[in-house]
């Protein structure tokens, strides 16, 4: 081989390396929003089940620290047993589960309630229905989203304008914003 080969070898290698990494970086994100998304629905899904099981209310809370609710979705959250039902972490009551975010660059909020409280029998309590939004650098147009309905069930937001818009919707069928 002779080192005109070799170069012009080199030039085609690094011509289709650098045309594939704009793809493996979007790959990359799309792939640590979805982490998070499933991060937090093993937890949900854990608590509804465990609300079932002991036959006790559960809650679900943002929480940095995990041991008490703050509301910092994008920090991580807790599942804990909520004796008393009021979806604060109280001195009698049991924390089943923390989960910190796994992704520190995915930002992650709830929109209706602060916590979602699951019944003795697993469905949700009053008001704690909501739409659970994950966002990165993009935008809205990438944003995932997860809706957490009245049954308890949680599921992947889709897109559901017609025509499609490309960013998925909320429970109420409007598109998820991020800031």
């Amino acid at each position: 081989m002779t080192l005109v080969e070799l170069l012009v070898a080199l030039a085609v290698a690094m011509l289709l390396i650098s045309s594939g990494i704009p793809g493996f970086t979007t790959l990359t994100r799309n792939n640590r929003l979805v982490a998070s998304a499933n991060a937090l629905t093993g937890l949900l899904g854990e608590a509804r089940s465990e609300s079932v099981s002991q036959r006790r209310p559960v809650s679900v809370c943002g929480s940095s620290s995990g041991t008490a609710c703050n509301a910092a979705w994008a920090s991580g959250a807790v599942a804990f047993l909520d004796a008393d039902a009021d979806g604060v972490i109280d001195a009698g009551d049991t924390v089943l589960r923390q989960v910190s975010n796994p992704v520190p660059s995915v930002t992650v909020a709830l929109t209706g309630p602060t916590t979602v409280r699951y019944t003795s029998m697993g469905w949700l309590a009053a008001n704690s229905a909501g739409t659970f939004r994950f966002c990165d650098e993009r935008g809205s147009g990438y944003a995932r989203a997860l809706l957490v309905s009245a049954t308890g069930r949680v599921s992947a937001a889709t897109d559901t304008d017609s025509p499609a818009d490309g960013i998925v919707d909320d429970a109420g069928g409007t598109n998820v914003s991020c800031p």
